[in-house]
């Protein structure tokens, strides 16, 4: 960043550091779904399904997937917000709107008997860990997006836009100026 590129006021900085941390959530979300191999081998045996070893596979490969896109989001999100990208802004607030709409719908669902924690004993099964790293999550994104759209935050985005239109591209080559 040189001198005369616009710096981001607190409420723009904040927003990114949780971006980051939202990453770290996302990380420790596949964590969680890998520490829940046995829970998941219970329940598919106590549900008598088939192929269990193919189904706690295919919940670990899908989860760790999804984990991982989920990761790279966060990140993408993070580094272009922090470039201060309006476009990335609008990404973020579209992922961050669909995530606490999904994660409120699961809620609901958990909340008649479906969804997260539910098993074939009526026990839940690392519910208690779930439900935490979901609420931090659906915290977090919530926060970025009221951060995102502060006044300041949005003046910043301008700055940084109106800067890059004015300034050439840092790989294009500068004309040579002619010396009489």
């Amino acid at each position: 960043m040189t001198s005369s590129s616009p710096q981001p006021p607190a409420s723009a900085r904040a927003a990114i550091r949780l971006t980051w941390a939202g990453a770290g959530l996302s990380v420790t979300g596949i964590l969680m779904v890998l520490l829940q191999k046995d829970a998941i081998r219970h329940q598919a045996e106590a549900r008598g399904v088939y192929d269990v070893d193919g189904l706690v596979n295919l919940v670990l490969i899908v989860g760790v997937v999804f984990g991982l896109v989920g990761t790279g989001l966060w990140v993408w999100m993070a580094i272009m917000n922090g470039k201060g990208r309006p476009w990335a802004r609008i990404v973020a607030t579209v992922f961050g709107g669909l995530y606490i709409a999904a994660q409120l719908i699961t809620y609901i669902a958990a909340g008649v008997g479906v969804g997260y924690g539910a098993n074939v004993d009526g026990e839940p099964v690392n519910a208690a860990l779930q439900i935490t790293l979901g609420v931090c999550t659906l915290a977090v994104a919530t926060l970025i997006i009221v951060l995102m759209w502060q006044s300041s935050s949005s003046a910043w985005y301008e700055a940084k836009e109106r800067a890059r239109q004015v300034a050439p591209p840092a790989s294009q080559p500068q004309p040579l100026q002619m010396q009489g």
